[in-house]
């Protein structure tokens, strides 16, 4: 799941925020209650551009989303990583 970089920018707001439901396994009520925002402003997030009730997630908001997939990417990467040799 993690092919790519969890804060690759090239990811549209819908991909961002798909990535983090996937990863961290939440509804959209979760991900809405995780970053403070009612399920209508998710759902208006997670519509197609060019649909007219679409809205642009803030930018804030987009940094955030990254931010929690890169911590819990290095996460993922701490637990299956070999425990270092014992003396």
């Amino acid at each position: 799941m993690q092919s790519d970089r969890a804060t690759d920018c090239s990811l549209t707001q819908q991909q961002l925020l798909m990535r983090m439901m996937d990863e961290f396994e939440l509804t959209q009520e979760q991900l809405g209650a995780r970053l403070c925002v009612t399920v209508r402003a998710l759902d208006r997030w997670l519509l197609p551009p060019d649909h007219p009730d679409a809205r642009a997630m803030p930018e804030s908001g987009k940094a955030y989303v990254r931010d929690l997939l890169e911590e819990h990417v290095v996460d993922f990467a701490r637990v299956a990583a070999p425990a270092p040799p014992r003396d």
